[in-house]
């Protein structure tokens, strides 16, 4: 499998609520939250990462969208993600209609006429109703009013049912530092070679960055293993977030990476990291090596709200 150049997405969930172990200053404003926006195109990042229950980033967006439009600017790709079916108990007879207003809802928020990108938000919904959700989706993907469609996942188990479908586009899984999951085995490779990878949560929610003291304590089993991090990006003469970033950017199979910023300076800073050299086999052997039996995204997301 050869490398195929990495691209890179903003995370907008953080624009529309406050969301994040790190996060410093809470929602930002609209015209924050603007300048952002603006920066990420500037910046050479293609594709906006969205889900129908973010109401007020898809409507940011669609602000956003309407100003390119009037400027003459090409749009940016969208993805966005659809509500959990199973959570809500929607009756199967009216499932593909419920899907379809989903969608239709959050393109006029978007001011989209097709949303490049759809995902499930919820992983168990490759298995309920029998099947009819993937149904829908390939439906409306039809219709024309997504063009792609695709699973946001947590875990190894809910990857590999997904590779069992054989009709989804693309899947977005967690990955960082110190969450190996999806690098044990040939699972990454697989999941490329059917469908684009989208990697997000590559700070665990703004853990990978904190300084081993700053760690809360419902989280302190994560401080030893970022004293060790810390060790490594000294040696390395290099940064914590730059050493986040580059660990993700040269995994084999990664298609996009999904990052997530509180303000323009911190993005701007982010994506100089995003052209940092590359890290040695060496390096990234002993990263894998360190981290690899860690499975801190478990962890996070059995004590804090899932990465939305």
């Amino acid at each position: 499998m050869g490398k195929r150049r990495t691209s890179w997405g903003l995370g907008t969930a953080q624009l529309g609520m406050n969301d994040g172990i790190l996060n410093q200053v809470g929602k930002p404003s609209e015209t924050i939250a603007l300048e952002i926006l603006r920066q990420a195109g500037t910046l050479g990042l293609d594709c906006l990462d969205t889900a129908s229950g973010h109401v007020d980033s898809e409507e940011l967006i669609g602000r956003f969208n309407q100003e390119l439009v009037a400027s003459g600017e090409s749009l940016p790709q969208i993805v966005s993600k659809l509500p959990s079916l199973q959570a809500r108990h929607i009756d199967k007879s009216i499932l593909l209609q419920v899907v379809r207003d989903s969608v239709t809802a959050s393109l006029a928020r978007l001011h989209r006429t097709a949303i490049d990108v759809y995902l499930l938000h919820d992983p168990s919904d490759l298995r309920s109703f029998g099947g009819r959700v993937i149904t829908a989706l390939q439906q409306v993907k039809q219709e024309g009013l997504v063009k792609r469609i695709g699973v946001s996942v947590y875990t190894r188990r809910e990857a590999e049912f997904a590779l069992g479908w054989g009709c989804l586009d693309a899947i977005q899984i967690p990955i960082n530092i110190m969450d190996h999951r999806f690098l044990q085995g040939d699972l990454l490779k697989k999941l490329a070679a059917e469908m684009d990878v989208y990697a997000r949560s590559i700070f665990l929610q703004g853990l990978v960055l904190m300084a081993p003291e700053e760690v809360p304590s419902h989280l302190a089993i994560a401080r030893e293993p970022l004293a060790k991090f810390r060790r490594l990006c000294k040696e390395l003469n290099r940064t914590p977030c730059d050493v986040a970033i580059s660990f993700v950017r040269d995994l084999e199979g990664i298609h996009r990476i999904i990052i997530r910023c509180e303000s323009p300076a911190q993005l701007q800073q982010m994506m100089t990291f995003a052209h940092s050299p590359k890290l040695s086999p060496d390096v990234m052997t002993r990263i894998r090596c360190l981290f690899r039996n860690l499975q801190m995204g478990t962890f996070v997301t059995n004590r804090i709200p899932k990465e939305t």
